[in-house]
């Protein structure tokens, strides 16, 4: 699970300790079971639990920079799920789409 230091829904919740909690399990769990985990939190997330610095705009989204630091992370774990082609390369200047909570002046779902 990727960091996250506040929920944006709700401002009063910090997940943090939490994450990290249920990302121990799961590393836990794949080795148990034999499973590849694509482990994002251990390059995304900070001392402090959130995103590193630049690897998140609006501190729930990876950025260009978090995605860059998942692309390893992804093909390493791919390569050990037994395929041996990774993932085609994106093109110069492509953008994923994400919502935007500074777009929308809000983080709280419409509604």
């Amino acid at each position: 699970m990727p960091p996250l230091t506040r929920n944006p829904f709700d401002e009063d919740q910090r997940p943090a300790a939490v994450i990290a909690e249920q990302n121990r399990w799961l590393r836990s769990l794949t080795q148990e079971k034999g499973l590849v985990l694509a482990d994002y939190h251990a390059v995304l997330a900070g001392a402090h639990g959130g995103y590193k610095p630049g690897h998140t705009e609006d501190g729930l989204h990876p950025s260009a920079a978090g995605y860059a630091a998942m692309r390893p992370v992804f093909d390493k774990a791919l390569a050990e799920a037994g395929s041996l082609t990774p993932a085609p390369r994106l093109p110069p200047g492509f953008r994923t789409w994400r919502w935007s909570c500074r777009e929308r002046r809000s983080c709280r779902p419409p509604g």
